[in-house]
């Protein structure tokens, strides 16, 4: 997803909360916006592996990044550690379970949920979409010893010679 698509949805959906909307809309477009930069995220780790766009985009399908199992995998995996261990942000992550849940609740029209849970649970993403991801990125590719030109997944991603 286009980095300034992730900060349009993000700017949507604060509007809508800052309006009193505590309808579902600024949870899902929010939500949209995670799974956007889950996948920035990682092509800054795969680029820093010498990954071209083709060969990343095979790695991510191969993630199956649409489950949260296969989130916490695909971390595991390419960036070395469990998203609730990444220092700087970890801490972000104990609510993520809870996070898909409702998502997959309000998706599949399982069950009713209170506004006021879909009102934590955004404010929740905004903290996770508005870290400093570029830090956080910066931090793990240090002691990875890769080589890195792209640190910031808002930014263009360049693959590492």
């Amino acid at each position: 997803m286009d980095p300034n698509e992730i900060r349009r949805l993000i700017a949507h959906a604060k509007v809508l909360l800052v309006n009193n909307q505590t309808t579902p809309e600024a949870f899902i477009l929010l939500y949209i916006a995670w799974e956007g930069l889950v996948r920035r995220i990682l092509r800054v780790h795969l680029a820093a592996r010498g990954m071209n766009k083709e060969e990343a985009n095979l790695a991510l399908a191969n993630a199956r990044l649409s489950s949260s199992f296969g989130t916490r995998e695909a971390f595991i995996e390419i960036l070395g550690s469990n998203l609730n261990q990444i220092k700087g942000v970890g801490h972000l992550f104990r609510n993520l379970k809870m996070l898909n849940d409702l998502r997959h609740r309000y998706v599949h029209g399982r069950s009713r949920t209170s506004p006021k849970i879909f009102r934590t649970a955004s404010e929740t993403l905004i903290q996770i979409l508005e870290a400093d991801w570029a830090t956080v990125n910066l931090n793990v590719l240090k002691g990875s010893g890769l080589k890195y030109k792209s640190i910031d997944p808002y930014k263009r991603i360049f693959v590492s010679q």
